[in-house]
């Protein structure tokens, strides 16, 4: 009895660690680009998004780009298992804008 319970142990051992050596360290994620080209990434899934944040707004040359996934914002604290993050998954890009709307004239 006790190989058996041993032997069915180190079965489960196993599996274990070939699930672990086969699960990517990395997730890669796509941020889509309003006029419509992806830039891609690898991010561990536990890091903080705040490296892939910085390297786009610097590659783009531009400060004070807002990040969503899903319709949420994407801060520089979230990390990609926290967000729920898979292979593939597309981040958007963009500006942040002021203004914009109609101001009414006097003589209306």
């Amino acid at each position: 009895m006790d190989t058996l319970f041993q032997r069915s142990l180190d079965d489960i051992i196993k599996g274990l660690r070939h699930q672990q050596t086969t699960e990517s360290a990395f997730i890669s994620e796509v941020i889509e680009e309003i006029d419509g080209r992806d830039v891609r990434y690898s991010v561990p899934p536990n890091a903080s998004l705040s490296r892939l944040i910085d390297d786009y707004c610097s590659r783009r040359g531009v400060k004070g780009l807002k990040f969503f996934y899903n319709g949420k914002r994407v801060t520089r604290k979230h990390t990609a298992a926290k967000l729920g993050l898979e292979n593939e998954d597309q981040i958007e890009a963009m500006m942040d804008m002021h203004g914009g709307g109609c101001k009414a004239s006097p003589n209306e």
